[in-house]
């Protein structure tokens, strides 16, 4: 290995066993060891922070048998926020802070300044728009993204991790499953469907929804082809079974809508890591780091804010909205160009003229292929998809002037 310490470089070659356990090892190792960089100045928190750790690395290859990976996003927690928490929230509250979900929303913010760098006029080192291929950015060849996480993500991988588990659950095996209040993902979502109390869907669901609709989200649809994961690897309590159900098996026969499909990742443990101790309570904040950003971001897990409550998350959804207005007034042409009538008087999208929810409904494309994942996932799962996006509190608000 050289380079940096988050920077390791692989000799590729078949497809072999020893070659797929050596980059789950370093897919995992770079990830524990970015987070130690990162948590150097919060000491006392650093064990409690990283009672689930996620991971997302990009794997550059630079010829056909060498490839170099470097960590570019990192999310740890393990809550969900209470009701009381989304009162007049604006896009201003993280609902879910779970580690996967936190990473990911860092990931996107790579993927933004990936964007910018390309409207802007200039090069990004990971995305091209291809000549004929729909107008639309995508990863350049040789690529790929992978997910670290340093346990079982949390629903239907989680809750059957142990083979011996009693026959009379195997019926609620691939079934939806939902975080509740403040807590982790576990009680089935059917059990849900008529309550009004604020849930969140597991993280195994959710990670499975990825592996159809991608990883880039419903926004930057507008201007990415779908990015699927490589690959995703488990620290501890792998069980493939499991695993390789909860986040693709029981969602096949889902119908593509093009260019959307469902993706099998690779599905990794790693048993040559020796990983740092967990702890054992819950903590109470949550954190965040994107490839560029000097340090943390440490978030209340009762809030869903920044520690600091007079400065906005950087990955809340009003700052990712912020980012994608900008986006869109500097595209000449944006990918959807006949959208340029919705420009205001001022020349430019957003402030009070265009809402969250309705640049959503926009990427008409990810709308439809969400649509056909949901009816799938209430036929296959047990429940459908519950999500808080009718709630006005949470996705109709604009970006003032």
């Amino acid at each position: 290995h050289g380079g940096p310490r988050d920077t390791y470089t692989i000799m590729d070659a078949e497809s072999s066993d020893p070659i797929v356990r050596m980059k789950a090892a370093n897919v995992a190792r770079i990830c524990e060891t970015k987070f130690d960089e990162l948590t150097t100045e919060v000491p006392e928190q650093a064990q409690k922070l990283r009672k689930v750790l996620a991971g997302m690395v990009m794997e550059r290859y630079v010829s056909d048998v060498c490839s170099t990976m470097r960590v570019v996003a990192v999310g740890a927690g393990t809550k969900i926020v209470s009701e009381p928490a989304l009162a007049n929230a604006k896009g201003e509250v993280l609902v879910d802070c779970h580690a996967e979900i936190l990473c990911r929303r860092a990931f996107l913010r790579y993927l933004y300044a990936h964007l910018e760098a390309c409207v802007a006029g200039g090069e990004s080192a990971i995305l091209e728009r291809r000549k004929g291929y729909r107008d639309k950015y995508c990863p350049r060849n040789g690529i790929s993204f992978h997910l670290y996480i340093s346990t079982n993500p949390c629903g239907d991988a989680a809750v059957f991790r142990d083979e011996r588990d009693a026959h009379s659950n195997r019926a609620s095996r691939g079934k939806a499953r939902v975080k509740v209040d403040a807590g982790m993902g576990g009680p089935l979502a059917s059990n849900y469907q008529e309550d009004d109390r604020l849930v969140a869907m597991s993280c195994s669901d959710k990670v499975a929804r990825w592996n159809y609709l991608g990883v880039q989200g419903t926004l930057l649809s507008v201007f990415l082809e779908p990015i699927y994961l490589e690959s995703v690897t488990i620290g501890n309590d792998f069980h493939y079974e499991h695993i390789y159900r909860a986040l693709y098996k029981r969602l096949v026969g889902t119908e593509a809508r093009r260019p959307y499909s469902l993706h099998c990742p690779t599905l990794n443990t790693v048993d040559t890591v020796q990983f740092p101790e967990r702890s054992a309570g819950t903590p109470d904040y949550a954190v965040n780091w994107t490839e560029g950003d000097e340090k943390i971001e440490m978030i209340k897990c009762a809030t869903g804010k920044n520690r600091d409550e007079t400065v906005l998350s950087r990955i809340c959804k009003k700052e990712l909205f912020r980012r994608y207005l900008k986006l869109k007034e500097d595209s000449i042409p944006p990918p959807l160009a006949s959208k340029r009538k919705k420009l205001n008087d001022k020349g430019k999208y957003g402030t009070s003229a265009f809402s969250y929810s309705q640049a959503k409904a926009e990427a008409r494309e990810h709308k439809e292929a969400k649509r056909v994942f949901n009816e799938s996932f209430r036929e296959r799962c047990g429940s459908a998809w519950l999500s808080n996006a009718e709630r006005k509190d949470l996705n109709s608000f604009f970006i003032e002037d």
